[in-house]
């Protein structure tokens, strides 16, 4: 692991962290390459990031290198924030691009999170009407999976879609390239589902005015929608992230 790169940084759910120490070079560089292997354990909500030097080489407005350091504390610290990994990710690229930052190498980050809910399923998308059919889908898909009927599935799907449309009409300082975040939840009798993404908070009102549905409205509709189905719904705010949790359970 590292190959020429960084070490990989394992990060503890307690936020204790070490680097995953390699001294192998890039592949192809010998020709009699030796490969040594080793294993380590991700326990419950460990993570494990990997970065290549792009990051660290990056030159900063006053032309100093932004380093190693800045890189292993903003992910520690954003991995402890944000439990979903796209959510982490993005935030860590977004500290470490500053204004004025210029890249003087390529940029490559991934980053693992021990699934603490192995009955849970995560789905990333761009913030683009193109992810409207798979949202559809995968939502819908998880719904029937945890005991919903179709017509529950689909409501929950149009709740989904609504929220998405909201965010590509009226998404506020959305960071370029960042993704919407799905994770959706089996709980009895239905579903819970967390809607994640990068930008400006938004605010709920909290008493939705009438909308007049004959007058086919240009506001006010999706969040109609979005609340007449999910019971509860609720909004939070970050660091920067927006979370929206739907929930639909059928009472029998």
């Amino acid at each position: 692991m590292g190959c020429g790169h960084e070490e990989a940084l394992q990060i503890s759910a307690s936020g204790s962290a070490r680097r995953l120490i390699n001294q192998h070079p890039p592949l192809g560089l010998l020709s009699d390459e030796s490969f040594t292997q080793d294993v380590c354990e991700l326990n419950k909500d460990d993570a494990l990031f990997l970065c290549s030097d792009g990051a660290a080489d990056a030159l900063l407005a006053n032309g100093e290198r932004l380093g190693r350091e800045p890189v292993i504390a903003s992910a520690i610290s954003q991995v402890l924030r944000h439990r979903s990994p796209a959510m982490a990710l993005h935030a860590i690229r977004r500290d470490l691009l500053p204004v004025g930052a210029t890249l003087t190498d390529d940029l490559t980050m991934l980053l693992l999170r021990h699934q603490s809910r192995p009955d849970s399923a995560r789905l990333e998308l761009p913030i683009s009407l193109a992810s409207v059919l798979p949202l559809r889908k995968f939502v819908v898909q998880q719904a029937l999976n945890s005991g919903l009927s179709e017509v529950n599935a689909s409501l929950l799907s149009v709740a989904a879609v609504e929220l998405l449309t909201n965010v590509i009409a009226h998404g506020q300082n959305l960071l370029a390239e960042a993704p919407v975040e799905l994770i959706t939840e089996p709980m009895p009798r239905g579903l819970a589902l967390d809607f994640k993404y990068l930008g400006a908070r938004f605010e709920s009102p909290e008493i939705l005015a009438d909308t007049d549905f004959s007058t086919y409205p240009e506001s006010g509709l999706g969040l109609q929608i979005v609340n007449a189905i999910s019971h509860p719904i609720q909004y939070s705010f970050e660091d920067g992230v927006n979370s929206v949790r739907l929930c639909l359970q059928t009472s029998i």
